[in-house]
């Protein structure tokens, strides 16, 4: 039962560091994307905006990925998930208006999914648990 568990937490630590890359790229890509277009003023504060979910994101991934280590599963997940959906939320944003992330076709699509993944992995080692330890 251990052994699963450090497996599922390690897993899900692994996924989270590389959700954060994943979402530090993003927003750059994006961010300067928007900064080329400043001068029309729409793009400085969508650059400003991406900024500050990229910022978010990888917060809100550290502090999961911390909880995850420090076996407080459900608080890392939900973490994790959230920063997903913001994630997942800039890129449909950007692919479906603008031009700038349609290049990466379905290759992007699979670049949102390490965050959210690392989340609902460690929501299922909750889970898994808590099956266990009622079991014995």
């Amino acid at each position: 039962m251990q052994d699963a568990k450090k497996i599922l937490k390690s897993v899900s630590i692994l996924l989270g560091f590389i959700g954060i890359a994943d979402v530090v790229l993003l927003g750059i890509h994006v961010a300067s994307y928007c900064l080329v277009l400043a001068f029309l003023s729409e793009f400085l504060a969508a650059a400003i905006a991406v900024i500050v979910m990229t910022i978010t994101s990888t917060a809100l991934i550290l502090f999961g990925c911390f909880s995850i280590s420090r076996d407080r599963f459900v608080r890392g997940g939900m973490c994790n998930i959230i920063a997903g959906t913001i994630t997942i939320g800039i890129y449909l944003y950007y692919t479906s208006g603008f031009p700038i992330l349609q290049l990466y076709g379905l290759l992007g699509y699979f670049i949102l999914l390490p965050a959210p993944l690392s989340g609902l992995i460690s929501l299922t080692t909750l889970r898994k648990e808590c099956i266990l330890a009622t079991e014995f």
